[in-house]
């Protein structure tokens, strides 16, 4: 959700939005959602979820977490696995250095490592 509420932060197109949604109605906040997930509008759903968060929860037309997750879900995994890989293979390579160093398999960290591998 702070990946999404992060599009288009002060930049025109987000404040026109947003003052052209300040006011409506949960029909049109709904209609919008839709909108902005069939289109991919990122900036338009930035705009919905300011105005969703600052709704009551029991009255609010939309899940800002299910609008952000359709909107930049998908991109934001990739993002988090790419770190995760990168994590894994530093921490692969500071391993295999360890064992160099002492001449000897470290079981512990092996294990470590496959836990943390399996998480994926």
């Amino acid at each position: 959700m702070t990946v999404l509420a992060r599009a288009g932060l002060g930049t025109p197109e987000r404040s026109a939005y947003q003052q052209q949604l300040d006011g409506s109605g949960i029909v049109e906040l709904k209609n919008a959602a839709l909108l902005a997930v069939a289109t991919g509008n990122k900036v338009l759903g930035a705009a919905l979820v300011s105005i969703i968060d600052r709704m009551p929860a029991r009255s609010r037309p939309v899940s800002a977490q299910d609008l952000a997750d359709k909107l930049v879900g998908e991109e934001t995994r990739k993002v988090q696995d790419a770190i995760t890989a990168v994590k894994l293979a530093a921490q692969r390579a500071i391993n295999r250095n360890r064992e160099w160093e002492a001449g000897k398999v470290r079981p512990l960290d092996r294990v470590k490592l496959a836990l943390n591998s399996n998480k994926e």
